[in-house]
């Protein structure tokens, strides 16, 4: 649509434009009249809002003096809650900065005497808080959580801060008093100039300085507010990165829900505990997707959860039993608690923990069949096995033997708890009483004495007990056996009467010993003295008629008195083995430290005349000490290696080793030759008297040697023996006792 104009517009824009120049010069003339007014004016309002700023910051210093003190017990509870210094931040930063904010309030405040004096009181406040919060975190370090926390719980803190509450209520309501005053001056101020400018200006120019006023007003509310949200916000944040980082630390699992079932926050302990990751729920009917089982084995439905419930109806939930089935097959024990949050008691949220069990219930079954074992064990064994408490006194257990063995029932001990004692025989109780009393504290117990049973039967009873320890080391039971050793006890006594016996028996039969070793004596001197003097007549005829008759006669009777001379050598060397086998009975053995070296050598020198007659090759080990009778085992060593030289092949070479091995307590000393041998079979003839393998003609001797050496390495607490075949040599060896 196009507009043209009309034709009185031509008239018009010179009255306009009159009118215009003379607004224009009413406006200047009104502008400068202003400007002085507003020069005067302008004066006064910079004046107010200086005024006005001034009081601002008052306020704002207030509210920072009054967070920096919500810091500090903030930091100060997260500390006693957690234990970690990173929580003492915030409560480090709010002591540094705090006073120097009260500094800054009074030096604002100069100029009011009254509000002066307010600060003071709250600097008075503000160090009993700082004192109090310091006190609690040493009392933390020093004396430990629960300490602190029972200080907490006393109110002190609480009290202190809404003190300084009401302190800083008082300071911001008289600054709020002036704030309104001095706005009133600065509005009068300012409502003067706009009079004035109204007088000047135009509706539109005094509109656009009120929209300006309004806009700039707007702005400077909506930049207080957003920096009001944003210090909301960051307080809000490091609240919630508190709380997760205190939730990744609990020892055990736990999750937050808010009112919808969603889930908010969980640590990785829910997850490990659990098995997997814990489910993302949007909603309550997604607590399904767990699949958890009660113990029965049926599956939980969404609305059993314990979180599900504590939403729904507000219920607290305590360990309550879940099962959760692993990938592998076996199955977790989980204990789950639950419980609502509740504000302006509307419930907000719930939080859950979890505690894995599965360790706990496999140990309690194994205590269970543990104690059944127990059981079955004490009520199969024959004895009375019992447990006593040192402590109180009291009998823990007996075992159902008791009944069998006392005679008295077990529920009796439970009216009666001392009554086994009281079965005791009275010559006995007096002794039992000390003994029991003594010992029992230490937990060692070995006791016999009599009972009697409720019908008069009287039974030998020992106890035994030994000590149960627990982890500090410290006897807090005592386990016992109470055995029945009545029989034993008649046993003994049989066996007592037995060994009087054979003792009286015994001394009579060293009697009769000694009389026969003093006929031995006896027999043994006149076989040194009377059999001997007509073996050497016989010597002496038989040497006379070769040295003075050997002319007159002739080979036969030569022959003749050689037979005799040897019959007489041999005669007499018998009768000296038949008296060192005979002094064998009644020497005094008394052994001590010999050196087998030492013996072996002087054997050899003894030995000197046949080894180089036979060109025998003796071959001699290092040997150990031993305790032995020197001139015995002297007389052993020589007739051992004697027959090795002896028994021989005419055409070979007697080889003779001697060696030693040490076995434990004992000393093995082997003569080993390269001899005709022994048959197994006669082994054990050759260490008798009188036994010989082999005729006279060929190896002659006595055949009382061997008999000799078993006789005297016995008399030295010893042991002899052979090792032996046909034509393979032979391996005599003793065992001696080792050197102590």
């Amino acid at each position: 649509m196009k507009i043209t104009p009309s034709p009185s517009s031509g008239m018009k824009l010179p009255l306009i434009r009159r009118q215009i120049n003379l607004g224009l010069g009413l406006t200047l003339l009104l502008v400068i009249f202003n400007a002085a007014l507003s020069y005067r004016n302008t004066l006064k309002v910079v004046q107010n809002e200086r005024s006005v700023a001034h009081t601002h910051e008052v306020i704002s210093t207030l509210e920072k003096t009054l967070s920096m003190l919500k810091d500090a017990e903030t930091g100060q509870r997260g500390y006693l809650l957690v234990g970690d210094d990173r929580y003492l931040e915030p409560y480090k930063t709010a002591i540094n900065t705090v006073n120097q904010q009260i500094a800054g309030l009074q030096q604002l405040t100069s100029d009011n005497p009254q509000q002066q004096q307010r600060i003071v009181d709250l600097k008075k406040s503000v160090d009993t808080k700082l004192t109090e919060l310091e006190g609690t975190i040493d009392i933390q370090r020093t004396q430990g959580q629960q300490a602190a926390l029972q200080l907490l719980r006393s109110n002190r803190g609480k009290l202190i801060m809404d003190k300084i509450r009401r302190q800083i209520a008082s300071l911001q309501l008289e600054e709020n008093k002036l704030l309104q005053l001095r706005n009133a001056e600065s509005k009068a101020s300012i409502d003067s100039t706009l009079l004035s400018s109204v007088i000047t200006n135009s509706v539109n120019i005094l509109g656009i300085g009120i929209i300006y006023y309004l806009f700039r007003r707007d702005r400077i509310l909506r930049h207080q507010e957003q920096t009001k949200q944003n210090q909301l916000f960051s307080e809000l944040q490091a609240e919630r990165n508190r709380l997760e980082t205190m939730m990744q630390q609990l020892p055990v699992g736990a999750a937050i829900a808010d009112n919808e079932g969603k889930l908010i926050l969980g640590n990785k302990q829910a997850e490990k505990i659990l098995g997997h990751a814990l489910v993302a729920t949007e909603s309550m009917d997604d607590y399904s997707e767990y699949q958890a089982l009660h113990p029965d084995g049926r599956p939980y439905e969404a609305h059993e959860y314990p979180m599900v419930r504590a939403l729904t109806t507000g219920e607290c939930v305590v360990d309550e039993e879940f099962r959760y089935p692993q990938p592998d097959g076996s199955e977790k024990v989980v204990y789950i608690s639950s419980t609502p949050v509740r504000e302006s008691n509307k419930i907000v949220a719930a939080v859950a923990t979890f505690y894995d069990v599965t360790q706990l219930k496999t140990t309690e079954a194994e205590l269970r069949s543990s104690d059944e074992k127990f059981r079955q064990l004490a009520e199969s064994i024959h004895e009375v096995f019992w447990i006593f408490d040192p402590r109180n006194g009291q009998l823990i257990y007996v075992s159902p033997a008791y009944e069998r063995i006392w005679g008295r029932t077990i529920d009796s001990l439970q009216n009666n708890p001392m009554g086994w004692s009281e079965a005791i025989h009275p010559d006995d109780k007096q002794r039992h009483a000390e003994l029991h009393r003594e010992n029992i504290h230490r937990g060692t117990l070995n006791i016999e004495y009599r009972i009697i049973r409720p019908d008069g039967e009287v039974r030998w009873i020992q106890d035994r007990g030994f000590p149960i320890r627990n982890q500090e080391g410290e006897i807090y039971r005592v386990a016992g056996i109470a055995e029945d050793v009545t029989e034993r006890k008649y046993k003994e006594a049989e066996i007592q009467l037995l060994n009087e016996t054979l003792e009286q028996r015994v001394q009579e039969r060293t009697l009769q010993l000694q009389e026969v070793n003093s006929e031995m004596e006896a027999f043994a001197y006149s076989i040194s003295h009377d059999l001997r003097a007509p073996l050497r007549t016989m010597q002496g005829f038989a040497q006379a008629l070769q040295e003075d008759y050997a002319d007159q006669l002739d080979e036969i009777a030569q022959e003749y008195i050689q037979y005799i001379t040897e019959g007489a050598v041999q005669m007499d060397a018998l009768i000296a083995d038949l008296l060192s086998y005979s002094r064998l009975t009644r020497v005094q053995i008394e052994l001590q430290q010999v050196d087998l070296n030492s013996i072996v050598q002087e054997a050899l020198k003894q030995l000197g005349a046949s080894i180089k007659e036979k060109h025998a090759l003796i071959t001699i080990d290092t040997l150990p000490s031993v305790m032995a009778h020197r001139p015995t085992l002297m007389q052993v060593i020589t007739n051992l290696i004697s027959n090795a030289i002896k028994f021989v092949e005419p055409a070979i070479q007697p080889k003779v080793h001697i060696y030693a091995r040490k076995q434990q307590n004992s000393v093995y000393l082997w003569v080993e030759d390269n001899g005709i041998g022994i048959a197994p079979e006669h082994q054990e003839r050759i260490f008798r008297v009188f036994e010989r393998l082999h005729g006279a003609e060929s190896y002659p001797g006595t055949g009382i040697g061997l008999a000799i050496v078993r006789k005297a390495v016995e008399r030295m607490g010893g042991k002899v023996g052979v090792e032996s075949q046909v034509n393979s040599g032979s391996r005599f060896w003793i065992e001696l006792i080792k050197r102590v």
